[in-house]
């Protein structure tokens, strides 16, 4: 065996004289230095999910996940309400990654809007309002509206506005008569005219006396409470003490001379009573005691005669009414005489006899005394005195 010669190197160390590093094998100049070459990203530098790149100095982190930002080594959450995105007031949520963004909430009581612009709500808006009714907006952060006060002749919230009914409250007019509203802006009612019989203005009627027959002195007639033109328009007649709800007929009379009237009625079928009323003026109001005359009532139970007296004056027109008491109704006769005031005619020296003495122009009406032929005696008073008149319708 034959040996070969050769001589074998030893460096000291890793290194150049002049401090730099040799420059290795397969590695540029200045690169790396051998564990660095083995890989940066071994380790893990960048945040989870952010890829590594190994680089000749070191290592490269790329960007931050979806919903973060930072230098890929460092990622933190991006806040999506951190610029204040959303309208005042309105809650702002930010989306977690790996989401981005934010959401924001309702706008505010009084707004609306997708919760990044909230306007204020016109309520107004729809005109909520009955036409011609002012409209006032409720300003955030309260809502809805207000209507003002509905135009005249209307009613209502003003939200509805309905034409006030002038003949909605009872009493507007005269039963009977025609009521008729007055429409908006209008307010009120008109009455039509009042009903046969009556004169006013539609809101207040008086009864007209309307006599079916004008009687004469003297007169004499048979008729009945059903027959033509009778009618049951008065019930509580000023004049007579209980309600007379039957049906009345009505005459008139003109007295001729001023003296004692007197007016019967006799041959009753039914239990009638006897009414004398002097015109006030054409009216026959029966709440009004203007009409009424002493001794112008008769009112005998059943069906006994009935007789009116009173002292009549010369011109004036008086009504003579026949009504039922209750409900009856019924035939009967009427007579109608006046009687001219007399002065006793006694002899000369001749005073008229009475117990007690009777006053001038009456005499004792049990014991006789001093009378005039032809004369009559007519109505008596409570001294027992009867007075002396003559002569009918003369």
């Amino acid at each position: 065996m034959r040996w070969i010669p050769f001589t074998i190197m030893v460096l000291a160390g890793w290194g150049c004289a002049d401090g730099s590093n040799p420059v290795t094998p397969g590695l540029p100049d200045g690169g790396p230095t051998p564990d660095a070459a083995v890989g940066a990203c071994s380790a893990d530098p960048c945040f989870p999910g952010v890829q590594c790149t190994n680089t000749q100095t070191g290592f490269e982190c790329g960007e931050c996940p979806a919903g973060r930002e930072g230098d890929g080594v460092s990622c933190v959450e991006i806040d999506g309400c951190a610029g204040g995105p959303c309208a005042a007031g309105v809650a702002c949520t930010d989306v977690p990654a790996p989401g981005e963004g934010f959401e924001c909430g309702e706008c505010p009581s009084g707004r609306e809007g997708d919760g990044q612009i909230c306007t204020e709500i016109d309520g107004c808006a729809s005109d909520p309002c009955a036409p011609d009714v002012t409209c006032n907006d409720i300003p955030a952060p309260g809502d809805g509206y207000t209507c003002g006060p509905c135009p005249a002749g209307y009613q209502g919230d003003g939200e509805t506005c309905t034409d006030i009914d002038g003949c909605e409250q009872p009493g507007i007019c005269f039963p009977g008569v025609a009521c008729t509203d007055v429409p908006a802006p209008g307010t009120g009612a008109t009455c039509g005219p009042c009903p046969s019989g009556y004169q006013g203005d539609g809101t207040f009627c008086d009864l007209l006396c309307q006599a079916q027959l004008d009687l004469n002195c003297g007169s004499s007639i048979s008729t009945s409470t059903n027959g033509l033109g009778s009618q049951d328009l008065i019930d509580n007649w000023e004049c007579a003490p209980a309600p007379l709800t039957g049906r009345e007929l009505m005459f008139s009379f003109t007295a001729p001379s001023s003296g004692i009237a007197s007016v019967a009625i006799s041959g009753l079928s039914d239990d009638l009573d006897l009414l004398v009323i002097e015109d006030t003026g054409g009216i026959c109001n029966p709440a009004d005691s203007l009409g009424c005359i002493f001794g112008g009532y008769s009112g005998n139970a059943g069906t006994a005669n009935e007789l009116a007296r009173w002292d009549a004056v010369q011109g004036t027109t008086y009504y003579i009414v026949v009504d039922g008491y209750g409900d009856d109704c019924g035939e009967y006769t009427l007579n109608v005489e006046i009687f001219t005031p007399c002065v006793l005619d006694c002899p000369e020296g001749g005073v008229p006899e009475g117990e007690p003495p009777c006053v001038d122009g009456y005499i004792d009406q049990f014991n006789g005394g001093c009378n005039s032929e032809g004369w009559t005696l007519v109505q008596g008073d409570e001294f027992g005195c009867a007075r002396i008149c003559g002569r009918s319708c003369t």
